[in-house]
């Protein structure tokens, strides 16, 4: 049997990967509006830059990878399941009145269930198996 945070290590180096490409596409956009700005009009130059930023960011959303438990094959970045997936714990609580899930041993806050992204996911929501160290 394969351990999940084993067979879990290329996702997850394939998702920080992600997250930089998007870091470096959206920091591209912003540096030639700022650059744009500061010169006082858009040359083709500051425009070459954003539009490169932009299309890295798009490209990167396209190659966004799978968040699913290997154990399990659930989604894992909503918190759906009664496990924290920050602590691990069988600590989650029922929705409150604005939709948010709270963990009663981390207390930690979940997003709502349609929207928002938990940060640092270490366990599975659906069956607490152990995915990550760092967490995503």
């Amino acid at each position: 049997m394969i351990d999940a945070r084993e067979a879990f290590s290329e996702v997850a180096s394939q998702y920080r990967r992600f997250e930089r490409m998007v870091a470096t596409g959206m920091g591209l956009f912003a540096f030639s509006v700022v650059l744009a700005s500061l010169w006082g009009r858009m040359n083709g130059f500051f425009a070459a830059i954003g539009f490169l930023g932009w299309i890295i960011t798009v490209a990167s959303l396209f190659s966004l990878p799978r968040l699913a438990c290997p154990a399990c094959s659930k989604r894992i970045d909503k918190p759906v399941g009664d496990w924290c997936p920050c602590c691990g714990q069988r600590s989650l609580s029922g929705s409150t009145l604005s939709g948010r899930r709270k963990c009663t041993h981390c207390r930690r806050s979940m997003p709502n269930r349609q929207k928002g992204r938990v940060q640092k996911i270490r366990f599975c929501t659906n069956c607490s198996a152990y995915l990550d160290e760092e967490g995503l």
